[in-house]
């Protein structure tokens, strides 16, 4: 999503590093550092939705806060 594509709304941009990127049962799972999980508030079973795009290596994670949703986490990509 572009810089102010949505109004009211504030964003921040991370450029990290993804540690692993596997698919398991037919999507795609991740593993986000620990360090950027803490900073993003994020808690065991909360959702993260996120694309694999076409240039090697490169990914855009959309973080989505969703309480409990485990499920979530398993339809990425």
């Amino acid at each position: 999503m572009k810089a102010g594509a949505e109004r009211g709304r504030k964003q921040q941009g991370y450029d990290q590093p993804v540690r692993k990127l596997r698919k398991q049962d037919g999507s795609y799972m991740v593993t986000i550092p620990a360090g950027l999980v803490r900073e993003l508030g994020f808690e065991e079973g909360d959702g993260i939705e996120f694309c694999k795009t076409e240039v090697s290596g490169v990914m855009w994670l959309v973080a989505i806060k969703r309480p409990g949703d485990s499920a979530g986490c398993r339809q990425g990509g």
